[in-house]
């Protein structure tokens, strides 16, 4: 929910995107060149091969020459990225699926230097890094600051040697969950932040995270607790098995070549698709029961006065709300405050939805609904019966709901379908998670 009264996003476009094997320059000149052009294809390129977006490259196995030692495995990614994994139990095996951060490790193979035995142990050497494990790769070598590190040459000529559990100094900062209700500075020092911290109404977990960005010269990703993808036709999430000690690193050693970096994570973890050009332009929202005509009223006085919008923001009363109920703390099915999730449109407000988006678009206005999950599809919602049925709930049963669960395959098929689809062929173009996330 937005609680300030009316404000304005402006985002700034300048921005270098690197996408696969070809680098992608969109100048502002460019950008203003495609002023007017809603397909991605006639954006001005400037100088640079326009790649294809269409395919992302995802295949989670890697062709190239993996260096094994009982149980510790390491793969060279590219000079500058090296995986390195180990588990401890006979039972596991080696990750070759996708996870949710790493989808591809088929990338282009390349000459580098290596020995392995139990005695010496493994030796790798890159043009940037050199890899020292000295441990024999049985369930009692797992890797630590005793038997492994990586040297990591920078091309300034400066080299710093990192081992597990090396403090890493020279990060640039994480991000965190939300920015609601805070005022003033707040630290993204991630290692500082106490696990739960009191942002809005009570303590929720930051999930601060740290980027790949570091003047130290290294960063590592530890995917070792990652969900797995399966291999189904829509790849779903499964749990990551647990099996006893294992670990599964990725050390970006790129000393202070950071687009190299991000160029190197894009090669494993899909190709980012740039972002439809109104997504940063001028968003219009206020949380306020307005209806159709008087939110076309607005953005009439936007063209009055040559104020450039993009995009409309109809916060939750676009759907039926009941806020008496919620101040005398009636609650829905799932426990969670009356009416505060919501997926039918309030007639009121708009009696014919899809004229109102028709028109918008018309004006080169792109529309956004608010939504909060955490309620699933109670049965007062006009399209709760078609969902029921389809997730096997007996419509009939007064305390029966669809219950949220995005992480269920089936709820997620049939929450879009039923959904969310019938909403965006009535003109939506994209979804406001708001919180109640999950």
């Amino acid at each position: 929910m937005t609680f300030s009264s009316i404000h304005l996003l402006f985002f700034v476009l300048t921005f270098f995107v690197v996408v696969g094997s070809d680098r992608v320059l969109i100048s502002t000149e460019a950008v203003q060149n495609s002023i007017g052009s809603e397909n991605l294809d006639e954006v001005v390129y400037s100088g640079y091969t326009k790649p294809d977006l269409s395919q992302p490259q995802s295949d989670p196995k890697y062709q190239c020459k993996e260096i094994v030692l009982n149980n510790a495995r390491f793969q060279v990614i590219t000079p500058q990225v090296i995986r390195m994994e180990f588990h401890a139990s006979p039972e596991q095996e080696f990750n070759d699926q996708a996870t949710f951060a790493v989808i591809n490790r088929n990338v282009p193979c390349f000459d580098f230097q290596s020995s392995v035995n139990e005695n010496d142990g493994v030796w790798i050497k890159t043009e940037f890094l050199e890899l020292k494990y000295n441990g024999d790769g049985k369930s009692d070598s797992a890797f630590s600051a005793d038997n492994l590190q990586v040297t990591i040459n920078f091309s300034n000529g400066k080299s710093e040697i990192w081992k597990p559990n090396s403090p890493n100094p020279g990060r640039l900062f994480g991000t965190i969950r939300t920015l609601d209700r805070v005022s003033g500075a707040h630290s993204l020092e991630c290692d500082t932040l106490p696990a739960r911290s009191k942002i809005w109404y009570s303590p929720v977990a930051q999930h601060c995270t740290y980027g790949l960005i570091s003047r130290t010269g290294w960063t590592i990703i530890d995917d070792t607790q990652s969900p797995l993808f399966d291999n189904s036709d829509w790849p779903w999430v499964q749990v990551s098995p647990e099996n006893g000690l294992k670990q599964d690193w990725y050390l970006f050693g790129h000393g202070l070549d950071y687009k190299k970096a991000i160029y190197d994570f894009t090669l494993i973890s899909g190709k980012q698709p740039i972002p439809p050009k109104f997504s940063f332009g001028v968003f219009y929202s206020r949380w306020w029961p307005w209806a159709d005509w008087e939110s076309i009223n607005i953005i009439k006085e936007y063209d009055e006065y040559s104020v450039p919008l993009d995009v409309l923001v109809t916060d939750m009363d676009w759907h039926n709300t009941c806020y008496r109920e919620q101040d005398m703390g009636y609650v829905d099915l799932a426990g969670q405050p009356a009416c505060w999730t919501g997926w039918t449109w309030d007639e009121k407000y708009f009696p014919n939805p899809k004229v109102f988006m028709d028109w918008c678009h018309t004006h080169r206005i792109k529309n956004t609904l608010n939504l909060h999950l955490a309620s699933g599809v109670q049965p007062s919602e006009k399209r709760f019966p078609e969902i029921a049925n389809a997730m096997g709930i007996d419509i009939n049963n007064k305390k029966a709901y669809v219950e949220w669960n995005v992480t269920d395959k089936k709820f997620s098929i049939n929450f879009h379908k039923h959904i969310l689809k019938p909403l965006e062929e009535e003109g939506v173009d994209f979804w406001w998670l708001d919180w109640q996330q999950g």
